[in-house]
């Protein structure tokens, strides 16, 4: 049976809050205490300030819960060839299944945090290149952009260090963009114009498909640089991987403060929320 708990004590936790919002019937609130929807909208509680908060908290759960994007086990499994534990992670028309010499290099990228192709790593009898995929997804997993460095292949062609920003599965990356440039001009790299960044891929894409869908049904966003020398390509490669430790430090903090505010918010008496 549903306990009423005293007007002017702390109810609601950012779950119950979420699951208010979300139309469950009854909501867990504090050890031992218990409330209706009905109860919850007779309180103070049910103001513009908590009903903002159980939103804000049901919108997150549920994309959560939905997001594409794939866990590091699952990313894992399927670099062996082995089924993901998530339905849907793979597919039999994106080869994902590394060989030896492939997974040697996929073993190095994940420390370093950028992967090194011999062109574009493509493989003649896998029709594409499984450890460009695969990395893709590793990315994906960690909400980080995927850089890699195209080594040249051929007389007079360059070496290219690529930055695909659609792992991070956002919209406006103009900002991004230009710290990236800014990074890349320390080492004297030069911007090639990429069409997948000119044409604003993403604008064909929902917002839903961009949270739900898996990486490999998302166009790339890339931003391509020449370099004068290998060891330049490198050096960047690591300097881009070094920012993005940096800014998701930064991110995760800001996380963290969000958090702790609506803590706050949810855990201050009724008569100061309303």
């Amino acid at each position: 049976m549903p306990i009423m708990v005293a007007s002017r004590t702390p109810l609601l936790s950012v779950l119950a809050a979420s699951q208010l919002a979300c139309g469950h019937s009854l909501a867990p609130i504090r050890a031992g205490s218990w409330v209706t929807p009905a109860a919850a909208a007779g309180s103070r509680l049910s103001g513009t300030g908590a009903l903002r908060i159980a939103s804000h908290a049901c919108s997150m759960s549920g994309r959560q819960r939905a997001s594409g994007r794939p866990s590091l086990d699952d990313v894992e499994r399927i670099s062996f060839g082995k089924a993901a534990k998530k339905r849907g992670t793979g597919s039999r028309g994106v080869c994902h299944r590394l060989n030896a010499d492939e997974r040697a290099e996929w073993e190095l990228a994940k420390k370093r945090g950028y992967l090194v192709l011999r062109g574009t790593g493509y493989r003649k009898e896998r029709k594409g290149s499984p450890l460009g995929n695969i990395f893709r997804q590793y990315c994906d997993a960690k909400a980080v952009p995927f850089v890699s460095l195209e080594q040249a292949v051929g007389i007079n062609a360059v070496d290219e260090v690529h930055v695909d920003l659609s792992p991070l599965r956002q919209r406006e990356l103009d900002d991004v963009k230009r710290e990236i440039d800014a990074l890349a001009m320390e080492f004297g790299a030069s911007r090639v114009e990429s069409a997948t960044v000119a044409a604003d891929p993403f604008q064909y894409v929902d917002d839903d498909a961009l949270e739900d869908d898996v990486i490999w049904r998302l166009p790339q966003v890339e931003l391509v640089y020449t370099v004068s020398t290998r060891k330049q390509a490198k050096e960047l490669g690591e300097k881009l991987f070094a920012y993005w430790l940096d800014r998701n430090t930064h991110w995760q903090e800001e996380r963290d403060g969000d958090a702790a505010e609506i803590e706050d918010r949810v855990d201050a008496p009724l008569d100061l929320i309303a």
